[in-house]
């Protein structure tokens, strides 16, 4: 486990890596801060041009803010949004504070943005994984009516299959690493140092990863799923009514290459996929 005080979920020259991803392509795209919804449009001054999905410690929105784009993180985590609020100088980040499967429900994602609005929405190390069929796809409908003409939807996960085991294991879930940390002052975690155990499970038949956080008082648990590239691509299309069309895919997290040992023993390149879908 890494130190997360500033960090977020990857080290620093990584998620330096992830910001110029996402920034290249903006520019490419002939998004530029402050082009979409006019500041001074009547009841959408200060509404976000990007939106950061389960934000973490935001220190991504943090750095997009840096370069003029107003931008929101929104994480379940109040710790990592209090720290976030608390790091971020930039009165052009916002944070809000809720559950995105919450929101669905109550269909009040996105509440107060404006539709066709937004320049882009992320979602970074995986999360995408973390919500279940029916939530991903009716969350990537509403990002498509969010997002302005040719405005941008970045997604990272698991390819299928990427944990190999054994095949002479019958074995329905399998340990893949286990480890154990004092976290540093204002981490992901809290204010005050914590004792730490993390454990990642794989569940096979179900293409399954489930990391396992053990505080002394409480046990947070964390599911993610590994997917198929081509029939999440097909799945996001039809759940948008084909108004999301993919622009590019990689291998890695946001096209990075990532080292084995740098966060899960299955997180190497070839274990990931990225998705730059665009608003038509």
């Amino acid at each position: 486990m890494h130190d997360e005080s500033t960090e977020g979920a990857v080290p620093p020259e990584l998620r330096s890596v992830q910001i110029n991803f996402m920034l290249e392509r903006l520019k490419a795209s002939g998004l530029k801060p402050g082009s979409g919804v006019p500041v001074l449009k009547h009841g959408t001054a200060g509404c976000p041009e990007i939106i950061d999905l389960a934000c973490g410690l935001g220190s991504h929105a943090t750095a997009l803010a840096a370069q003029g784009w107003r931008t929101l993180g929104v994480d379940i985590n109040k710790p990592a949004l209090h720290y976030a609020s608390r790091s971020s100088k930039n009165s052009l980040a916002r944070w809000q504070n809720s559950n995105l499967q919450d929101l669905l429900q109550q269909k009040k994602l996105f509440s107060g943005i404006p539709e066709a609005s937004l320049s882009l929405v992320y979602m970074v190390y995986g999360t995408w994984g973390t919500l279940p069929p029916e939530a991903r796809y009716s969350l990537a409908a509403h990002i498509a009516r969010a997002l302005r003409p040719g405005g941008i939807f970045i997604l990272d996960a698991f390819r299928a299959g990427c944990a190999t085991v054994d095949a002479k294991t019958d074995n329905t879930i399998v340990l893949l690493q286990t480890s154990r940390e004092l976290t540093p002052l204002g981490s992901f975690w809290g204010l005050l140092p914590r004792m730490v155990t993390e454990e990642e499970w794989y569940y096979p038949d179900q293409h399954l990863f489930a990391e396992v956080y053990r505080l002394p008082l409480h046990t947070y648990i964390t599911w993610k799923q590994a997917m198929d590239i081509e029939s999440e691509i097909g799945n996001i299309q039809k759940a948008c009514s084909g108004h999301l069309s993919l622009l590019s895919a990689h291998e890695g997290s946001f096209g990075l290459q990532l080292p084995a040992e740098t966060l899960l023993p299955v997180a190497s390149g070839e274990n990931w996929f990225t998705l730059v879908l665009r608003r038509n």
